[in-house]
């Protein structure tokens, strides 16, 4: 079975590539997709899906809009080293509610 990684890019022009190698170097077979959720910069969008959301939001539209077409989502365990509000965080409480209204809006409703 081959793995797909579903990867939402914010302004990562620096380090996308860098990303993609920590990715592409995990022994199993797997697909990347880079999802640009309203950058500045030059990472790249997936328009099949038409999505809507440009903030933090885009995960869960993303997740919606792919359950609906049919396509299961496997979670795998990952290494995570988080960020701080220099190095490019911006997520406070506020995008938890609105990631809420997002699974609302485009699992459950349309």
């Amino acid at each position: 079975m081959k793995l797909s990684v579903i990867m939402p890019v914010y302004n990562e022009e620096r380090t996308l590539l860098d990303i993609i190698k920590e990715v592409k170097s995990i022994n199993v077979e797997k697909e990347l997709i880079i999802v640009d959720d309203g950058s500045k910069n030059k990472t790249k969008i997936i328009k099949e899906l038409n999505l809507k959301a440009n903030r933090f939001e885009i995960e869960a539209e993303l997740t919606s809009k792919v359950l609906k077409r049919g396509y299961k989502i496997y979670e795998v365990p990952i290494s995570y080293r988080s960020r701080s509000y220099h190095e490019g965080k911006k997520i406070a409480w506020r995008d938890g509610i609105k990631t809420f209204l997002a699974i609302f809006k485009y699992r459950l409703v349309r």
